[in-house]
């Protein structure tokens, strides 16, 4: 029997395939957090502008910065009047689903390796 071994950056491309049709198909979701830890960006100032927010004792402060947000009842509806889905018991989606946001600290800098998060969800749900 001859083998049917994928080179091996053909299985990492399936592999990454794999998971982003996993994310596509289960996005995750969030509700509102408490009110009191959400800055406002309604003033004239960002949180971090002019002195910013004071942190903890000995911890650090950072936010995240929400660049778009879907509502993923209203999406998976469209996205199921192109692809059907023939699973008897479909999941039940409801909340938000990140689109992308960014990470920087008490004074707005970005922070980290990765600081920047884009959703696949998103980025399928564009191609459609």
């Amino acid at each position: 029997m001859a083998s049917t071994s994928l080179p091996e950056h053909e299985k990492s491309a399936n592999i990454l395939r794999c998971w982003t049709a996993l994310e596509v198909l289960a996005p995750q979701s969030y509700r509102m957090p408490e009110k009191h830890l959400i800055a406002s960006l309604e003033k004239k100032i960002l949180p971090w502008e002019g002195g910013g927010e004071r942190s903890r004792p000995k911890q650090r402060l950072y936010y995240e910065v929400i660049l778009g947000t879907i509502n993923l009842e209203k999406a998976i509806t469209s996205l199921l009047d192109v692809y059907a889905d023939m699973r008897v018991e479909r999941p039940a989606i409801k909340g938000n689903g990140l689109l992308a946001s960014v990470i920087v600290d008490n004074s707005g800098i970005i922070v980290g390796e990765n600081p920047v998060s884009v959703s696949s969800f998103y980025k399928r749900f564009l191609c459609t």
